[in-house]
């Protein structure tokens, strides 16, 4: 909490709301993002900053055929747990979301 405090208060005119501004904090709780997410939309994005070949690579390893004895499965929609990338795919989506929530303008003043 403090390291958040310490962010807001260094922040250029956080406080200041002579045109009818003020400092809004916002508290969200995004479940069970490892299953909604958006294949199309995953190698969309994955496209912007590695290889198209490997951000097909990495969509083509959550889109296959799950079989456990006589059961099937065709996971189409959500990220696989236990893939060697599934970390730092669900870290990136979840920096996505958090831009998202943030806004262009606010966000771009957070990076600096």
């Amino acid at each position: 909490v403090y390291k958040w405090c310490q962010g807001v208060n260094n922040l250029a005119d956080v406080w200041d709301t002579s045109d009818g501004q003020c400092v809004v904090l916002l508290e969200t709780k995004f479940e069970k993002v490892y299953e909604k997410v958006d294949l199309t939309l995953l190698n969309r994005l994955l496209r912007l900053i590695v290889d198209h070949n490997i951000a097909d690579y990495i969509t083509a390893k959550n889109n296959i055929n799950i079989n456990f004895k006589d059961m099937n499965h065709v996971n189409s929609f959500g990220i696989i747990r236990g893939l060697q990338f599934a970390s730092f795919v669900f870290q990136y989506y979840s920096l996505i979301l958090d831009l998202l929530v943030l806004g262009l303008t606010r966000a771009s003043e957070l990076a600096g």
